[in-house]
């Protein structure tokens, strides 16, 4: 698994950092039916083929039930169940597959571009 860490607030973080409720509350909407979606915010995509490589290697993941990537935006709308499938997997297998993640939240894009 990657060791690769995100930079919050200029703090380095592990990815199982995102698997911490009162993190995810920031993030992570529950759905009625027991599963949760966030928004992701990809770095590192070029081309549909970046797309499709990143799709593939998240899909299969047990308890994903949708990762639905915008190319235009770099944003993915994740839908799986935490109770099979930590937040920290996803994060790792996008990082394995050649590229970055984090959460989405007004503002991150902008960020992310500087």
């Amino acid at each position: 698994m990657s060791t690769a860490a995100a930079d919050i607030g200029g703090v380095k973080v592990g990815n199982h950092f995102y698997d911490r409720v009162d993190i995810q509350r920031n993030f992570v909407r529950p759905l009625a039916n027991g599963d949760s979606e966030a928004t992701l915010l990809l770095g590192g995509i070029r081309c549909g083929g970046c797309v499709n490589k990143l799709q593939q290697a998240v899909r299969p993941l047990p308890g994903v039930t949708r990762f639905d990537i915008n190319y235009t935006t770099h944003r993915a709308r994740l839908v799986w169940n935490a109770a099979t499938t930590p937040l920290s997997s996803v994060f790792e297998t996008v990082e394995d597959a050649g590229f970055d993640a984090q959460p989405f939240t007004p503002g991150a894009r902008e960020l992310a571009l500087k």
